[in-house]
């Protein structure tokens, strides 16, 4: 499962994510944003909300999927010095 994991074609989501004007990834960030904004204002309204915690492990992990997209190149170099 790991070999197919590393022969992924992952170039191609790279190449999805920066296409557009502005890139699908400015887009899906704005996104991103929005959900959290409205996130902090109902808590503040005293609605009923997600527990903090879950906020931020999802807020973390849109963070990280987000740095290896972009930062893939450099990635599949350092694993491929590991390996």
């Amino acid at each position: 499962m790991l070999n197919q994991f590393m022969n992924a074609p992952w170039w191609q989501m790279a190449d999805f994510f920066t296409k557009g004007n502005p890139p699908v990834i400015v887009e899906a960030m704005l996104l991103n944003t929005i959900f959290l904004i409205v996130v902090i204002i109902r808590r503040a309204g005293g609605l009923p909300t997600m527990r903090t915690q879950t906020v931020i492990q999802v807020q973390g992990l849109v963070i990280l999927a987000n740095a290896m997209v972009l930062f893939q190149d450099q990635i599949v170099r350092g694993l491929d010095i590991l390996m």
